[in-house]
């Protein structure tokens, strides 16, 4: 969606109107009210989507999920200045929570939308 839109009601309001006809799109909004960050919502709203984002099948889905969970991710090392999180810095006056997107549940607390599915990653 290319016009702006509110994190707390637009966004899910939309969701909520495709699940009421039982239709589970993923979304990406490029622009958020009061933020610079776009955000992507419903990508594993379906079985199919899930199973895909797993790297298996929908019969499979939830013995690779409870797999992953279990034995955990190994973790990658990256040299901290070739780390992907150093490619967008906020420093002094620009380091700002308030502009990261807001979680459409939790409107009040602009870092509680930041979310990693565990197992997927």
């Amino acid at each position: 969606m290319d016009r702006e839109t509110v994190p707390r009601f637009g966004c899910t309001a939309l969701g909520e109107l495709f699940a009421r006809q039982n239709q589970y799109p993923a979304f990406f909004f490029r622009r958020l009210k009061n933020s610079r960050l776009p955000l992507v919502m419903n990508l594993t709203a379906t079985y199919e989507r899930l199973a895909l984002a797993l790297g298996t099948t929908t019969e499979d889905k939830v013995r690779t999920y409870g797999e992953r969970l279990a034995k955990g991710i190994p973790h990658l090392e990256i040299a901290s200045e070739e780390a992907p999180v150093k490619q967008i810095l906020w420093q002094g006056k620009d380091a700002d929570l308030g502009k990261l997107p807001r979680s459409p549940a939790l409107g009040s607390v602009p870092w509680s939308g930041l979310q990693v599915v565990p197992g997927l990653t």
